[in-house]
């Protein structure tokens, strides 16, 4: 039997287990986006596939605003719906801007 077979029919035996959660979850997924000086035209193209490969009530985006430049602070300030923007620091890592997204998202 092959590794995919062997897997496949492992996950059936096993009894599924429910996830728990602490907190209230308003949506399936939470996508956060940490930006620091990307062109606008890359944050909303990243927007746009996102938008567009997705069902919008199964995930919310956190952008974390790590000095981005001007132009694109203007295109951030414009969004509105699921996008949430979370003010960062240009000192802060790609994982301190996840780390402190995920304390206000949603999604499990």
């Amino acid at each position: 039997m092959d590794l995919v077979k062997q897997s496949v029919a492992s996950r059936s035996e096993r009894s599924a287990m429910p996830l728990r959660s602490t907190s209230r979850v308003s949506v399936p997924c939470s996508i956060v986006l940490p930006i620091d000086n990307a062109p606008p035209e890359v944050v909303l193209a990243t927007l746009r596939a996102i938008s567009t490969s997705s069902a919008p009530e199964l995930y919310e985006v956190l952008i974390v605003d790590c000095a981005s430049r001007q132009e694109t602070k203007e295109i951030l300030s414009l969004l509105g719906g699921d996008v949430k923007i979370m003010a960062g620091s240009p000192e802060w890592s790609y994982a301190k801007a996840c780390e402190e997204a995920a304390k206000g998202a949603g999604g499990k």
